[in-house]
């Protein structure tokens, strides 16, 4: 799990570059894909993005300390909207709640989440 807290980090994640590019593109809709206005923002309301990747288990998610975990929780179980960011061998669901954090999550990995009634399909 990685904890991002700008758009210019996410373009530092290891996600496959049409992913990369379609998450920032979503990120900056609120302000007309300006990035400064959004940056600006995302620093001073203190929004967040979470990545949960192919290899986190259950334990290692539970290893986060509680405020995290909360949040982590609140993000899976109450989504405002969902995007899916399509990529032809991986992509990547975005669930986004009002709390303005955002969580990603590969594709393979929502499979299991909606198994155990986490995300709602």
């Amino acid at each position: 799990m990685i904890v991002v807290k700008s758009i210019a980090a996410v373009e530092l994640l290891d996600l496959p570059l049409s992913i990369k590019e379609q998450l920032v593109e979503q990120l900056l809709l609120p302000w007309d894909g300006q990035r400064d206005e959004a940056e600006k923002f995302w620093d001073e309301v203190s929004i967040c993005l979470i990545l949960i990747e192919p290899d986190d288990t259950d334990e290692a998610l539970g290893d986060v300390d509680e405020d995290m975990e909360t949040l982590l929780a609140y993000a899976l179980d109450n989504p405002e909207f969902v995007i899916v960011l399509p990529h032809e061998t991986d992509p990547h669901v975005v669930a986004v709640v009002f709390m303005l954090t955002m969580v990603v999550v590969a594709t393979s990995l929502v499979r299991q989440v909606i198994k155990q009634g986490s995300l709602k399909p």
